[in-house]
């Protein structure tokens, strides 16, 4: 069972308490809302631009200081990954990580090896697996499922790897706006990489499938050659909404990281009582440490009424599970989660 199909079983299961995806709770803006709506009433629902409308791409660059020529608008964050994995020779991924990645690499037959981070040294990746044979290593910070940024240092030390290797970097910053401490980005960086962001996560735009990559001109026709032989284009819509976020942009990213960061230290603080975990500097997740295989743990914890995914779905951590904050009921999932460790330590 992967972690599609385990969210199919929740999605059929009446859970009192999900915290396993990454689907935020919150609201999309009715700001935004209103914008899609009227977009539909004027018709906007036609086929755009293979890479976007002229636009939201405008806007896009505008925000990130680049030329409209290095944007590229995506049905989803995940699509502008997939492309580039698909185009990719032999890859490089730094785990626990988001199990799309190694989907991707498997369904593409590519070449692949892992570097195995760990808790005890807080998640900090080491690079000296690296050399020529590799072509694209794909880094994401704030990191899905920890939660941990990576240093100024250790960036700059993967960009002059990379440099020496010829290797391209794909950074998902999905999480970027959720951050709890100051964040680096591979946009900071001349070098050839591809950042990726999504509308998901900061504005809980999961069900609208939009997503955007920057990169060279190179890289960007790539993406967008692979969109059009396959979904297309973005909805036309949809596009009309993101360019309200926008326009909001700053107000929304600032009251979900409020909100996130106070359910971070509210599930931090009760956490500490029976479990060990490395404290996040973004994302809305958690990665604890258990004593007992994770998914023995998940399935008694599912006849508590909460959800959680094990940590074997984010690679070789079966002594792990992550959390999503994306539930006001923190606090009581907790107590249902000591509850289970109690029956299965027997303390």
């Amino acid at each position: 069972m992967n972690i599609y199909d385990f969210t199919d079983m929740l999605s059929n299961s009446r859970i009192e308490i999900r915290l396993d995806m990454g689907q935020p709770d919150l609201k999309v803006s009715e700001e935004i809302l209103k914008s899609v709506k009227n977009a539909l009433d004027m018709g906007k629902t036609r086929y755009t631009p293979s890479s976007g409308t002229p636009q939201l791409k405008r806007v896009i660059a505008e925000k990130y200081g680049r030329n409209e020529e290095n944007i590229v608008v995506t049905c989803g964050g995940k699509f502008p990954i997939a492309a580039t994995i698909f185009h990719a020779k032999k890859v490089l991924i730094i785990q626990p990580c988001w199990p799309a990645y190694l989907h991707c690499l498997r369904a593409f037959s590519k070449k692949f090896e892992v570097v195995k981070t760990k808790f005890e040294e807080s998640w900090v990746p080491n690079f000296n697996v690296l050399d020529k044979s590799f072509d694209l290593v794909i880094i994401n910070y704030p990191n899905n499922p920890t939660g941990v940024t990576l240093s100024k240092k250790k960036f700059k030390e993967l960009v002059d790897l990379c440099e020496d290797y010829d290797v391209k970097i794909l950074s998902d910053e999905t999480y970027r706006d959720i951050n709890f401490s100051s964040i680096n980005s591979i946009l900071d960086f001349d070098c050839d990489s591809v950042f990726v962001h999504s509308f998901s996560k900061t504005f809980s735009m999961t069900g609208f499938r939009l997503g955007y990559a920057i990169s060279s001109e190179e890289n960007v026709k790539k993406i967008q050659k692979f969109q059009q032989i396959t979904t297309t284009s973005p909805a036309d819509f949809v596009q009309h909404g993101a360019l309200k976020a926008f326009e909001i942009y700053d107000m929304v990213s600032e009251k979900v990281r409020g909100i996130y960061y106070e359910r971070k230290k509210t599930a931090e603080k009760v956490l500490r009582n029976r479990f060990e975990f490395v404290a996040t500097d973004g994302t809305f997740y958690i990665f604890p440490k258990l004593p007992v295989d994770s998914m023995v743990f998940v399935e008694k914890l599912l006849k508590k009424g909460v959800s959680v995914f094990p940590g074997e779905f984010f690679g070789e951590y079966r002594n792990f599970f992550r959390m999503s904050l994306v539930s006001e009921r923190i606090e009581e999932a907790v107590l249902r989660m000591e509850e289970v460790l109690c029956e299965l330590d027997g303390s």
